[in-house]
């Protein structure tokens, strides 16, 4: 997959690996930015700054692509954001799709930067309660724990704690608290991995 309207599938079942594209005419309008896919089942959902797929322009920065059929759907309704806004991050527990970006409405709603969407009903919610004050670039699940990084300082400041079943935000301490952006999150034996724009105590990772 590359940015813009340029969307490749790579066959690696063929010997001579060869690219090809299911896509159609991709993804464009908008920013026509693509900056993050995920794979659940036989679909794969895309997001960031466009606003047309494949010549269709009811889309709005959200959109599924079923890799079986090779079709784009749109279950979203009226998507993320307005002009210029953007989706930069989504991740899945169970059947709940997490979007994160700079878009200020979701569904034609006023609702900033943090949504959640239902995957068997087609629904948009706000489980959060309060939403990020800033920018949210990245998600990273971990159990049934979402961890959300960005530019915000609230809740958290640039990274936060979010539990999936509670519905609470978790505080995580002053010791989370960083200086600037966070952009990356891995996980891996208990301990979470951050890398961002920040410096002070810690530079950037």
């Amino acid at each position: 997959m590359f940015l813009l309207n340029l969307m490749y599938s790579l066959n690696t079942l063929k010997i001579a690996s060869s690219f090809f594209n299911p896509f159609g005419t991709g993804l464009t309008a908008g920013t026509a930015l693509c900056y993050t896919s995920l794979v659940i089942g036989n679909i794969l959902y895309v997001a960031g700054g466009f606003t047309t797929v494949n010549g269709t322009s009811t889309f709005r920065r959200i959109a599924a692509f079923n890799i079986v059929t090779n079709t784009w759907y749109n279950p979203f309704s009226s998507g993320l954001g307005s002009t210029g806004e953007q989706c930069f991050s989504l991740t899945s527990i169970g059947s709940i799709l997490y979007a994160g970006g700079d878009f200020n409405f979701v569904n034609g709603v006023s609702w900033a930067k943090l949504a959640a969407f239902n995957l068997t009903t087609n629904v948009w919610f706000n489980p959060f309660g309060t939403l990020p004050n800033g920018n949210v670039n990245i998600i990273y699940p971990v159990g049934s724990i979402i961890y959300v990084g960005g530019a915000f300082t609230s809740p958290g400041t640039r990274l936060a704690s979010f539990n999936t079943i509670t519905n609470t935000w978790i505080n995580l301490g002053s010791g989370a608290s960083l200086s600037s952006t966070v952009s990356a999150i891995s996980f891996v034996n208990s301990i979470l991995y951050v890398g961002g724009l920040f410096t002070g105590t810690y530079t950037r990772i």
